[in-house]
């Protein structure tokens, strides 16, 4: 299965993604990136990587508020870009597109309420969820006012993503396209943050609930790379029900009893991680794919 990766020298897919890939033989990654001379806004540049190609991971773009020189760059890259990437995957007959979204496509992410509680995030420019867990039938920010929005909660990256998804259910493209929605990553490994989570798990047995916010991102993150490698393996093996689809993949959490201080009422199963969403968790099992 030949796999075209855009975005293949970013962080994410080079520390993460490229190296859980090529740990199975029947993957032949194809990398695309800026950095290497090809521009998804080009199409002769795209349409020469794709010769052969099977399947699109299309992680490239900017990837959040302050990642953007200006506020137009989330719409000439992110969706632009994107549309690109469609047709000229189209045109080339290619059999899947996997689409790297984010928790933004919401509006906002189910940290923020909770974060406002413990008051990590003050004041009401932050949008909150319409309701918990948020999951892939919850409005886009498309559907929001999003003069509430602040550039914080990447409105304008959230646009971006929201768009792609409406342009994949209005196009009519030949190959499945699937859109995976994350929280944030993390190339912190685990060890470097396992001492604060002990002390949070010990507070939080003795009734003190405490942001430390950094474990609590970077562990946030960890996670979400595990459920990204999980997520990639099954969209890839598995056949999904419908030719365009999403997966809200960030409804998982891993904090042992501190989850249970900072997220009081939501089930814990007992090796510490819930998985709310069914649909993405039935594919898992349908695929034999685990989490690492």
């Amino acid at each position: 299965m030949r796999i075209l990766v855009t975005g293949s020298e970013g962080r994410l897919c080079k520390s993460i993604l490229i190296p859980y890939l090529k740990r199975f033989t029947k993957y032949e990654i194809i990398p695309f990136d800026l950095i290497l001379g090809h521009n998804m806004l080009d199409y002769d540049s795209v349409m020469q990587k794709l010769d052969g190609v099977d399947v699109v991971i299309h992680a490239a773009g900017v990837a959040g508020p302050m990642r953007a020189k200006r506020k137009t760059d989330f719409a000439k890259i992110n969706t632009n870009g994107t549309k690109n990437m469609l047709e000229c995957s189209a045109k080339a007959s290619v059999g899947k597109f996997i689409f790297f979204s984010s928790m933004s496509y919401y509006g906002t992410d189910a940290w923020m309420r909770y974060r406002r509680e413990t008051g990590a995030i003050k004041g009401e420019d932050v949008a909150v969820p319409l309701y918990l867990p948020i999951d892939e039938d919850h409005p886009s920010i498309l559907t929001r006012d999003c003069d509430k929005l602040t550039e914080y909660n990447g409105k304008y990256y959230g646009m971006s993503k929201a768009k792609v998804y409406e342009m994949a259910k209005s196009g009519d493209f030949p190959f499945d396209f699937i859109s995976l929605r994350f929280a944030g990553f993390t190339s912190t490994p685990f060890r470097k943050i396992k001492s604060q989570l002990e002390l949070m798990k010990k507070e939080a047995a003795k009734g003190i609930v405490r942001m430390r916010k950094h474990a609590v991102y970077r562990l946030s993150g960890i996670t979400t790379n595990r459920i990204m490698k999980a997520a990639i393996r099954a969209v890839l093996e598995g056949k999904t029900e419908e030719k365009v689809s999403a997966f809200n993949t960030c409804e998982v959490l891993s904090l042992g009893n501190a989850a249970s201080a900072y997220f009081p009422g939501v089930p814990q199963k007992k090796n510490g991680y819930i998985f709310s969403n069914e649909k993405l968790l039935n594919l898992f099992n349908e695929m034999k794919v685990k989490l690492e």
